[in-house]
């Protein structure tokens, strides 16, 4: 039994699923020893997106559009977004203290951010026993000079 398939037998339970379907197919990999979680983040929205579709569609959709420019490009992208977060709480932060009130995080009740709307597209089509392609990805760790 693959690590995908023993994933979803566990995860099934707590969607409401009898037995979830899973099909393996390959999947590009990173060519250096620290892009896999964005190759890992990429394939999983695309399988999320094409719920629905033919497993064999969707992994010649991302065996298409999970490339090292694709991973480059989603790299920077979330550096940047990354960025803007940490500015926007510093000034956040600073207006806070300025204007007499506390910093976020310090003694506040403030939650937690809620997660994104993409989060939550990519679990609703496990909860509606979708067929869902599971990707096979697998780490090579870099060889030891």
């Amino acid at each position: 039994q693959q690590p995908a398939e023993q994933l979803a037998e566990r995860v099934a339970p707590l969607l409401g699923l009898r037995r979830p379907h899973v099909t393996a197919a390959p999947t590009p990999r990173q060519t250096n020893g620290f892009d896999c979680g964005m190759y890992c983040i990429l394939i999983s929205e695309l399988c999320a997106r094409h719920v629905g579709r033919a497993p064999a569609e969707v992994a010649d959709i991302i065996q298409r559009e999970v490339t090292p420019e694709a991973v480059r490009q989603r790299r920077k992208d979330m550096i940047g977004v990354l960025r803007q977060m940490i500015e926007d709480q510093a000034t956040g932060n600073a207006a806070a203290m300025s204007s007499g009130g506390r910093a976020e995080g310090e003694n506040s009740s403030s939650s937690s951010p809620v997660a994104s709307g993409d989060a939550a597209a990519a679990a609703a089509p496990a909860a509606t026993g979708a067929r869902v392609a599971a990707p096979v990805h697998r780490h090579r760790p870099e060889p030891q000079l």
